[in-house]
């Protein structure tokens, strides 16, 4: 989420989802949250009433339509996360919207870039890959912009691709991403130290022609946290 605009009551990010619908309290917020989210911006306006019986939800009920993950979704109600959880219901969008190409997925090693499922170790973990030796990763000095603290960052760099869903054998409409995935030593961002967290990792898309030395400097002059 690229945040725009984060107030009391108005926020504004980037995000290509499309949805609008209204959540009878925010995260772990008691006002509820109308949400609009269209043309790659996302429009949240929280209330300034209060529903007495929600306050301490992360899913809260909620009513409205949203299109995103390759399906269309109709909530309408619930319990939420503490009850059962939100109702709502779903159908699958071929055609419409991206699917993750999990054998497309890369990552830069000494002998090039290789699938991220050839260096899965034995417990089976996806998310273990990260821990071979042989990705090329790279540190850095990241200045955090909240409060000039200095940050050992670890970095390397991946490839992804997306295509369109009953399409995945053919290349027309795939969208690929090449970028760094970042490891923080330590919390970054405005949220560090409270019960939330700051941030420990992200990642950032490279440019073409651009190294990744040059887009971990490019984020930590444009990204806030």
């Amino acid at each position: 989420m690229s945040m725009i605009v984060d107030k009391k009551w108005f926020g504004l990010w980037k995000d290509w989802k499309f949805g609008i619908y209204y959540d009878w309290c925010g995260y772990f917020n008691p006002h509820p949250e109308l949400h609009i989210s269209i043309l790659g911006l996302h429009f949240m306006f929280r209330m300034p009433w209060i529903h007495e019986k929600w306050g301490e939800e992360c899913i809260p009920p909620c009513y409205g339509i949203q299109i995103h993950d390759a399906t269309l979704w109709i909530h309408y109600g619930g319990e939420g996360n503490w009850n059962g959880g939100s109702k709502y219901w779903a159908w699958d969008i071929p055609f419409f919207t991206q699917v993750h190409m999990d054998n497309k997925w890369t990552v830069e090693t000494a002998d090039g870039m290789v699938p991220t499922s050839s260096l899965i170790p034995d417990d089976g973990k996806y998310h273990h890959y990260t821990e071979s030796d042989k990705i090329i990763k790279r540190t850095y000095d990241y200045t955090d912009k909240y409060d000039g603290a200095v940050i050992k960052a670890t970095y390397w760099v991946e490839h992804r691709e997306w295509r369109r869903k009953w399409l995945t054998w053919c290349k027309l409409f795939t969208l690929e991403r090449d970028y760094i995935e970042i490891e923080f030593a330590e919390e970054v961002g405005r949220r560090k130290g409270s019960w939330k967290g700051g941030c420990l990792g992200c990642s950032y898309n490279l440019k073409k022609g651009e190294s990744p030395e040059e887009c971990i400097k490019r984020m930590e002059k444009e990204r806030e946290f």
